[in-house]
This record gives C-alpha cells, structure tokens and sequence, in this order.
C-alpha cells in the first residue's frame, strides 16, 4: 500500500484485507469508508469485484465510489489501466465503474488507486426497537427524509433472534423489528439527529 496523503489516495493490492487498508491510511490521519459487515477478513479485490458496501454505505456510499482507478487483467492476458488518481478523472465512459461489481468477468483486478476521506467525529447511535416491520420502515422513510444517517440498519425479529440467540447482547426478542441508527455530525447536530 502506497499512501499520498497531499491527494488523499491510497495505491493497494487487492489481496490486502480491508481491515489492513483501513488500519495503514488511518496511521496518515486518513479513512477509508466502505465497511462491510467482513471488513476484518475480507480483500479489496473481492470488495472490488461485489462492490461492496457496509453499514455506512448510507451515508458514505459503496466501494465504487472509493475506487478511482484500476490496474486489471483481461482474459486474453492484455493488462490495462482505467481511472487514474484524480477525482476528476472522468472523460468519457468510466470503464473503472464498469469493473467494480463485475464479479471478476470482464477482468481480474491487480492493482486499486483508492479515493480516501478525513476521519469522521465519532457518531452517536441510537437502537429502537418497533412491533411491526412497517413501523420500522416508516421510521426509515422519516430518519432518511430529514437527516442523512451516518449508518442505518434495519433488522426483522428473525434477525434479532439470531443475534441474540449468538451474541447474548440483551436485545428485545419481543420486538418484530429494530433500527439501528447513528449520526456522525459534529456538535448540535449530532444531538439533534439523535433525538
């Protein structure tokens, strides 16, 4: 992993996990977003090929919006570059989109020049629980038409009985679904997106 911290970018293999990229951009005061729920055991090159996203993809969006170029394979062994490190980058078809979530089909991935962002202020969360799916799902419809959470994840009372049943956490096994919701705005409006 190569960081230029002066473009905010990072050049990696894909075989690094995402854990691994998060932890060496985070040593330069920098933060790679996309978290899927694997994050710890998971490459880049596979959250390259599903397009990966995580809780904060909300918020923050998916891996494709974090890749700014790619070194890639195609079948007949050619190796070509798409994208490069600018974010501005984007005469013509992005053939790197083209490539994220393309499940190794159109080419293999070897190389990834990664879009980065400042650290994010630690968000508040907020868990609810609600006795009907369709109530959860209005709050979803309320939370996301006033404010724009920093994570936002829903999950059904089968859910919740797995976590429970795994993780022995307290949560409400009479609930038929539960939010589980946070803000990452600094301050006042941190509080305000909480209450």
């Amino acid at each position: 992993i190569v960081v230029d911290t002066a473009t905010r970018t990072a050049v990696v293999q894909p075989g690094l996990l995402n854990a691994e990229v998060k932890k060496a951009v985070a040593a330069h005061g920098l933060w790679y977003p996309p978290d899927p729920s694997s994050f710890e055991i998971c490459s880049i090159g596979g959250n390259v090929a599903t397009n990966a996203g995580g809780l904060c993809c909300v918020k923050y969006g998916v891996t494709t919006d974090y890749i700014l170029g790619l070194e890639v394979v195609l079948a007949d062994g050619t190796a070509v570059r798409l994208g490069g490190p600018r974010l501005k980058d984007v005469a013509g078809l992005s053939l790197t989109k083209l490539f994220v979530g393309s499940e190794g089909t159109l080419g293999v991935v070897t190389e990834a020049t990664l879009r980065l962002l400042p650290p994010q202020h630690r968000g508040c969360t907020v868990v609810a629980s609600f006795d009907s799916v369709r109530a959860a799902a209005g709050a979803v419809v309320t939370i996301t038409g006033r404010i724009r959470p920093s994570m936002l994840e829903f999950m059904d009372d089968v859910a919740i009985n797995a976590v429970e049943d795994k993780l022995k956490m307290g949560l409400d096994r009479s609930a038929k679904a539960m939010l589980v919701a946070a803000s990452d705005d600094r301050g006042a409006a941190g509080v305000e997106d909480t209450e």
